[in-house]
């Protein structure tokens, strides 16, 4: 029987979804409005599947991030923490391998023993390199914040009970999200609805650290 903080959890998944594929994948960078052709497209594979599966992936992640930066609101209407990383969890499972099998070996994903050099790449005065050193950081923070994510979800060493790495997941999750998406200038390159849990997460932090200082 799926019980009502179950059903509350899937609504706000299912609500983060719909609102990012409205205004994420609608929205047409070049003439800065909705065009709900772009969405068609994906919905109806019209450019076909490796598209959809491309921009599906992209609204994945960023729901990803959204729903655990709502997870720590204090908000009493509900008290889905769990249900809603668990829905997270979801996520970021499809995220992590349809990301690993698409984009392992490239830019975005360079290969795994590549990431020692992560120091070297920043210190680089290339930009084009330090660049490169930010998507591996990215990378590297994207481990660590799935293994605190598993972590809390499935309660090892009562993680779900810590503040402290409830607040680490959640900022390494977003410091992963901004690494992986800016440009050589380091500025956020998004869609505008993809600051949404840029907004969301910095009031979840605070509280977060509010309740590990003993304030809450």
């Amino acid at each position: 029987m799926i019980t009502l903080n179950e059903s509350v959890a899937h609504i706000v998944t299912g609500v983060v979804i719909i609102l990012n594929l409205l205004f994420y994948t609608a929205y047409s960078k070049e003439d800065k409005n909705i065009q709900m052709k772009l969405l068609l497209d994906v919905l109806l594979l019209r450019k076909g599947i490796g598209h959809t599966l491309n921009e599906l992936n992209k609204i994945i992640a960023l729901s990803g991030l959204t729903l655990a930066a709502i997870a720590f609101l204090p908000i009493h209407l509900f008290d889905s923490k769990t249900n809603l990383l668990w829905n997270c969890l979801y996520t970021q499972i499809f995220h992590a391998v349809y990301s690993t099998y698409k984009f392992y070996g490239d830019k975005n994903m360079p290969e795994l023993l590549s990431w020692l050099s992560v120091v070297d790449d920043f210190k680089s005065k290339s930009k084009k390199q330090q660049n490169v050193g930010a998507k591996k950081l990215s990378n590297i923070l994207s481990v660590v914040a799935f293994s605190l994510l598993i972590g809390i979800v499935l309660n090892y060493f009562n993680m779900r009970k810590s503040d402290i790495v409830c607040f680490l997941m959640l900022l390494v999750s977003v410091f992963h999200f901004y690494f992986m998406e800016i440009d050589f200038k380091y500025v956020l390159k998004v869609r505008p609805y993809g600051f949404v849990p840029f907004y969301i997460a910095p009031v979840s932090l605070v509280v977060l650290l509010i309740r590990i200082v003993g304030l809450l």
